[in-house]
């Protein structure tokens, strides 16, 4: 039974239970969840695969919260990260310190439950804002994570590489990250009106262009930290040299150490990939 009064219904729908790929991620997430949630706190144990009005289903504990990517749109609602003070750049809008710290401090919240999930033995292979559940408690300033839709999510090998495994979900860190920042998602739109839901779970592939990429997060976030989130997403060229999800906390909590200093230094930043002309001259 679930620890909580409540529980969350996995179910196939009539358009996706006859489908032998989507039957077999609903019977890894339940064995995958059921080998970490007894190892870390990061995930939320499987109660049971059966079925719910007919279709194959997996029951889980429920999560309190909301997803990653409906707490990205309440923060970049007007009014709630306003631009810095004192921006002599009309070309930039780069982010207060007050909100820059808000994200950094939910981001490591965010890469030490995957830090658990590396750690446990396993990879999620699918990381996006909706699979991410951020539980804000009232009154104090504590923020618990937990990471669901394990449907893609596999088992090291004895014999694998753990830096090859855990590429992919730091690549998806810093999409997630750029997300956060710019409250702006990196891919490309997929037209896809008429498929299924159940069909559209894989479809974040495409990166914008690099230039597109460099020159948004550079107009909300300093270059140091905005070089950070490029390397994690393997644009311009950045050579990747993070080991581990580790490796990308220490490094953004030495920018949240150091924001002060980098906030000054970015008070003249001019964004990065895009043109800018003076006024009137052509």
């Amino acid at each position: 039974c679930s620890s909580t009064d409540f529980v969350a219904v996995k179910s196939l729908s009539d358009m996706c239970s006859d489908d032998d790929v989507h039957i077999s991620r609903l019977k890894n997430e339940y064995t995958i969840s059921r080998h970490l949630a007894s190892q870390c706190t990061a995930v939320r144990s499987a109660i049971s695969l059966s079925e719910f009005d007919g279709f194959p289903s997996l029951y889980l504990e429920w999560a309190a919260g909301i997803p990653l990517s409906e707490w990205i749109k309440s923060l970049h609602m007007e009014g709630r990260l306003s631009p810095m003070a004192g921006n002599s750049n009309s070309h930039t809008a780069i982010i207060c310190e007050r909100g820059i710290t808000t994200i950094l401090k939910l981001a490591s919240t965010i890469l030490m439950a995957l830090a658990e999930i590396h750690n446990a033995g396993a990879t999620h292979n699918n990381l996006a804002p909706s699979k991410i559940i951020v539980d804000e408690i009232n009154g104090s300033d504590n923020i618990l994570v937990k990471i669901i839709g394990l449907g893609s999510a596999s088992l090291q090998r004895d014999d694998s590489d753990n830096f090859s495994d855990s590429q992919g979900d730091l690549f998806s860190i810093g999409s997630i990250l750029f997300e956060m920042f710019t409250g702006r998602c990196p891919f490309k739109k997929v037209h896809d009106g008429d498929m299924p839901s159940c069909k559209k779970e894989n479809q974040r592939t495409t990166l914008l262009s690099q230039n597109q990429l460099i020159s948004m997060l550079t107009t909300r976030v300093p270059l140091p930290l905005a070089k950070t989130v490029l390397r994690l997403m393997g644009v311009e060229q950045l050579t990747p040299y993070y080991q581990s999800v580790k490796d990308v906390n220490r490094e953004l909590n030495e920018i949240l150490y150091n924001l002060g200093s980098i906030m000054v230094n970015s008070d003249t930043q001019v964004a990065l990939g895009s043109l800018h002309f003076l006024r009137g001259n052509l």
